[in-house]
């Protein structure tokens, strides 16, 4: 059984010297996989080949069989490579699906916030009529007034489809004015939640949503919440997935929070007081997934997923409904959020593009569980606020990874301090007018 994760790397040799942006895409048949955004885009000055890293846990469509590479500028042909079958998703018994979205922003001073939303939400009734559930990861409102709730709530109707149960956490818009306890109030009483921290059992994996206790911006947890997680984590099997909800981010885990790379651009990041104690209670589950919004980073931005490989938690951006952002400090246009299917043997998360229908290439992530052999049971559905209290028997087993690069062959895996066995495979190797597969050169036009 196939427990691995992906690492990927495309060499691409240019056809011309001059300063050009190279799209990656999926194909078959040496055609571009319709229905999908670019995979990665870069851009590159002079002739020397370079290597483009893929994201961490990058799955291929089942659709697709190789990656087109194109040039963006002026006239030129696509060259294709063939793909490792190690990029496909293994068979594995579905059990059930969800989506995660974030930052809607409603206002009645922004139309194109709430006409994303209503995209959103018929997007996600039309692709997974059968979900269990949509959980919203914050800044549901953009100043946290009434007038702004009753719009959001106006708009679940507008868009007319039926839905799953809905689950909020709570935001720094959601509590923007000076009326913080007012602000509070307004949350739990329209989004119908018990709590601003809580969790839900949901076929038998545990939700837990997290929730500032403090108006600051960047969020605080205080020391009675933090004990109510370390409680509600110690009741789960560490077999089985945890996923968890926060609306800032940690410092260094996902896009927009990489300070040490860019310190003036990468600081959208929260919890300054009580991130490092969050961080450490999370190490010792590398079976949770931990989703945050706050950036609005686009998924095609850099590290949208930080990968735990078994030894920490596994952190997840989750983009933005009503605008997005970049590395480069600048506005992006779209809409964004992850549709996630839960099977025995790992977790699809599958990046969304909501105005246009596209999912994004490169925000397709499969996740191992430490154990295949203990599968994900069904169970009911039961929600626990922060006095609730279960049990679950904890087992704890190795992970496998998978790692593709272009080059090196092995036929001998070796076996890492992370418990992981990386199995080293011959890739293809791309390039714009030169490509090159498995030691057989092939030449396409190019610029």
């Amino acid at each position: 059984m196939d427990k691995g994760w992906s690492q990927t790397s495309v060499t691409i040799v240019p056809g011309s010297d001059k300063t050009l942006t190279y799209e990656l895409y999926w194909s078959t048949g040496e055609k571009r996989l319709e229905g999908y955004r670019p995979i990665a885009t870069v851009t590159h000055a002079g002739s020397d080949s370079f290597t483009v890293d893929l994201n961490d846990c990058l799955f291929m469509p089942d659709q697709a069989d190789g990656i087109e590479v194109f040039v963006a500028q002026g006239a030129s042909t696509p060259c294709y490579a063939s793909a490792p079958d190690v990029l496909k998703v293994p068979e594995s018994q579905y059990l059930f699906e969800f989506q995660v979205i974030s930052d809607t922003h409603i206002s009645p001073s922004s139309p194109l916030n709430s006409a994303h939303w209503i995209t959103a939400l018929q997007d996600m009734a039309a692709l997974s009529p059968n979900s269990s559930a949509i959980f919203c990861v914050g800044d549901n409102t953009d100043l946290g007034t009434q007038a702004e709730y009753d719009l959001l709530l106006k708009n679940i109707e507008e868009a007319g489809v039926e839905l799953p149960p809905m689950y909020y956490a709570i935001g720094g818009h959601d509590v923007y004015t000076n009326a913080y306890d007012q602000e509070i109030e307004r949350f739990l009483e329209n989004l119908k939640m018990e709590s601003v921290y809580y969790c839900v059992d949901i076929h038998g994996i545990r939700f837990i949503v997290l929730g500032s206790d403090s108006k600051v911006p960047e969020g605080e947890l205080g020391k009675e919440q933090l004990n109510w997680l370390r409680e509600r984590l110690a009741e789960t099997d560490k077999s089985k997935p945890v996923f968890i909800f926060h609306h800032q981010p940690l410092k260094e885990t996902v896009s927009g929070t990489l300070y040490s790379s860019d310190p003036e651009i990468q600081d959208w990041f929260g919890l300054l007081n009580s991130g490092d104690e969050l961080r450490e209670i999370l190490s010792e589950y590398p079976n949770a997934i931990m989703f945050s919004g706050h950036t609005h980073w686009a998924f095609e931005m850099k590290q949208p997923l930080l990968y735990g490989q078994g030894k920490d938690a596994t952190f997840v951006n989750t983009a933005a409904v009503s605008y997005l952002w970049s590395d480069d400090d600048t506005a992006v246009d779209g809409s964004e959020g992850y549709y996630v299917e839960v099977y025995e043997d790992y977790i699809l998360l599958k990046g969304r593009e909501y105005t246009n229908g596209d999912w994004c290439a490169g925000a397709q992530f499969r996740i191992p569980l430490n154990n295949v052999d203990n599968p994900i049971t069904d169970g009911s559905q039961t929600t626990s606020e922060p006095t609730s209290e279960t049990t679950h028997p904890q087992t704890e087993t190795e992970n496998t990874s998978s790692s593709v690069t272009e080059t090196t062959h092995n036929d001998s895996p070796k076996t890492m301090d992370s418990g992981f066995t990386p199995y080293f495979l011959s890739a293809a190797v791309i390039a714009a007018g030169v490509m090159i597969a498995t030691q057989k050169k092939l030449f396409c036009k190019g610029r």
